[in-house]
């Protein structure tokens, strides 16, 4: 469901993006278990590490939603391939079970 709040969220010119309703917001960050500010500055800022100095570019609306969308599909890949590990691990076979399968068409 935090995904899904995710991919709600609109951003706004102001001075670069900026997320427009909050309510998307907040229902993700709570929903992801992060904290809304970071979830922010996270999607409207680009950080960068120069000789040690952390620099922050604020994105531009079209990034922003680049960004929102990233990391929608970053989570659910994630949140996917958990579900088909636990998936596997339930109904995966004994371990010594051992098989080689050869198939000769004829012709």
């Amino acid at each position: 469901a935090g995904i899904l709040h995710l991919g709600n969220i609109e951003f706004i010119t102001a001075g670069g993006a900026q997320v427009s309703f909050k309510t998307a917001l907040n229902r993700s960050a709570e929903l992801l278990g992060l904290d809304s500010t970071q979830l922010t500055e996270a999607l409207t800022q680009r950080s960068m590490i120069l000789r040690g100095e952390e620099i922050l570019t604020p994105l531009n609306i079209q990034q922003a939603i680049d960004s929102r969308d990233s990391a929608a599909m970053a989570l659910y890949s994630q949140c996917f391939a958990w579900v088909i590990k636990k998936i596997n691990s339930r109904i995966k076979g004994k371990d010594d079970f051992k098989s080689i399968g050869i198939l000769d068409i004829f012709g």
